[in-house]
Order: C-alpha cells, then sequence, then structure tokens
C-alpha cells in the first residue's frame, strides 16, 4: 500500500480516511495512476463514508513525512489523527535504508474539519 522507495518528494499522493462502523481506514494513492482527485481515490477503493482527506510528501532534506491536511472533496483530517496515522506508517515494516523516515509533520488546517468528527471523537 505505502512504498518509501516510490517517488514521495512531491505532492503527488493523495490521502483520505474512511469511517466504517467505529474504524477508520488510510488509504493512498497516487495522482499519476489514476488518482487526480480525492473523489477519485475513494472510487478507486469502494469507500463511501470518506470523512477527510490531504496530500503527503516526503521532505529528504529532514527525512519527515508531511501530510498536508485539507481535501477540497472531503474537508481536513484533525492532526491528533494524522499524527496517529503518520506515526503507524512509519513505525510499520514500510521503512527502508532507501529512506530512513525520523519524524512526521502535519500542516493543520483546522477550519475545514467537518463535524463529523466531533462525533468520532466522542465515541472513543
Amino acid at each position: 500500500l505505502f512504498d518509501f522507495d516510490e517517488d514521495y518528494d512531491d505532492k503527488n499522493h493523495l490521502f483520505v480516511l474512511n469511517l466504517k462502523m467505529e474504524n477508520l481506514s488510510f488509504h493512498i494513492g497516487s495522482k499519476s495512476k489514476g488518482n487526480s482527485c480525492h473523489e477519485r481515490l475513494a472510487d478507486r477503493y469502494s469507500l463511501n463514508n470518506v470523512i477527510g482527506g490531504g496530500c503527503m510528501y516526503i521532505d529528504k532534506k529532514i527525512f519527515a513525512l508531511i501530510l498536508d491536511n485539507y481535501s477540497g472533496d472531503y474537508g481536513a483530517v484533525p492532526s491528533n489523527i494524522l499524527n496517529k496515522f503518520g506515526e503507524l506508517l512509519c513505525d510499520s515494516n514500510h521503512q527502508s535504508d532507501y529512506l530512513p523516515i525520523k519524524k512526521v509533520i502535519v500542516n493543520p488546517f483546522e477550519e475545514k474539519i467537518r463535524k463529523i468528527w466531533d462525533e468520532f471523537s466522542t465515541q472513543k
């Protein structure tokens, strides 16, 4: 699903978060592989309850995974949620010797967070 050896040094990769029952899933797609917008990415994975998205890239100078937090189709994601997903990506077996990721940076867009996140956070 996520290969750090790919060219992630631009904002060519989109992500969306989908809520199914009480579970969140994080989906990534490259714009160059037909995912020209967040809505197309959601269609590719047959997602029907996307509640936020953004774009992502790797800053090779500081070895950081950058999550830009905003989708024109679905709104933004709370920073604490994106930090958790970023940490999971970086701590998983997706790390490589090619490009070790040392930190996650979330660029927040808090004013675009939808109300559904309030409901989701009260469920946990």
